[in-house]
């Protein structure tokens, strides 16, 4: 298994099989727009609304959530915000 980044993406490829985009990172001048490819439901809309994240309207056409980042949110829920992209990666891989 190998992992990639490019500038606006986190790539993972196992052998020569297709790229595995769990997750894209959409850079802006103060911020950055994170979309981890979840199905939505209420756990998910639940943990995200209690970190108090700026979530922006769920991806119908991409199954992901959009969340605007800034830096100060990543300092103080980087815990939280890493085991969403776990959880991104392990439900992209089912």
């Amino acid at each position: 298994m190998m992992t990639k980044i490019h500038k606006l993406w986190l790539t993972e490829r196992i052998g020569k099989i297709k790229p595995n985009n769990f997750i894209t990172f959409k850079p802006r001048k103060d911020h950055l727009i994170v979309q981890p490819r979840l199905e939505k439901n209420d756990e998910t809309d639940k943990l995200l609304e209690e970190l108090g994240l700026d979530v922006l309207e769920y991806d119908q056409r991409g199954k992901c959530y959009r969340i605007r980042l800034k830096k100060e949110d990543v300092k103080e829920h980087k815990e939280e915000i890493t085991k969403l992209f776990i959880k991104a990666e392990t439900n992209f891989n089912k």
